[in-house]
């Protein structure tokens, strides 16, 4: 509980689905697996949710520390 106070005030940038173009056509192959996610979150939805919240907030985490990574080899080569 600690961890997830600390992400809530941290300056920790998520990747917020904004730049998904929901307007242009899917392919069908993505259709097909939307829909076989629902159907997992419909059957197992306990392990499902978790699994999900934990990756998107471990996802947060690593590309953080990509971007500061990357941004610390710039400075320092340029």
């Amino acid at each position: 509980m600690p961890v997830l106070g600390a992400l809530m005030i941290s300056t920790v940038r998520y990747y917020s689905f904004k730049d998904i173009p929901w307007t242009k056509r899917q392919p069908s192959v993505t259709i097909v697996l939307l829909f076989l996610l629902v159907a997992v979150i419909w059957r197992y939805s306990e392990f499902v949710l978790v699994i999900i919240a934990g990756t998107y907030a471990v996802v947060g985490i690593v590309l953080h520390i990509v971007r500061y990574a990357k941004h610390h080899m710039s400075a320092r080569n340029a």
